[in-house]
């Protein structure tokens, strides 16, 4: 739910608005934006960029303010995943089942990924 934790190095805010929640992570260096695309697609114009976005593609609909958000890394997974991915218009989409990264190692363009 929405509020600020912090446990073991790692915070986790979570922001409650009209339709869901996004939750925003600090973790070793790496900032971590998480939530639904149509709740994303909503308060786009109210986040700021992180090093990488995870969004649960909910809804079939243009994702491309996504690559606003991400400064290395847009992670989809969910039912509309790939549909969203491909809405970028990247040629290079990766899909993977796992996807693990560290701050050393962040992309330098935004990378598209979509978990299975």
């Amino acid at each position: 739910g929405a509020g600020e934790y912090e446990s073991g190095g790692v915070k986790l805010t979570g922001a409650r608005g009209e339709g869901g929640v996004i939750y925003d992570l600090r973790v070793d260096g790496v900032e971590i934006l998480l939530g639904q695309l149509s709740f994303l697609e909503k308060m786009q114009h109210k986040l700021k960029e992180q090093s990488i976005v995870v969004v649960y593609a909910d809804a079939a609909t243009n994702a491309s303010f996504v690559t606003s958000l991400a400064s290395h890394v847009a992670i989809f997974y969910g039912p509309d995943a790939k549909q969203a991915a491909s809405s970028l218009g990247k040629e290079t989409v990766s899909t993977v089942q796992k996807y693990a990264v560290t701050y050393e190692k962040l992309p330098q363009e935004v990378e598209i990924v979509v978990l299975e």
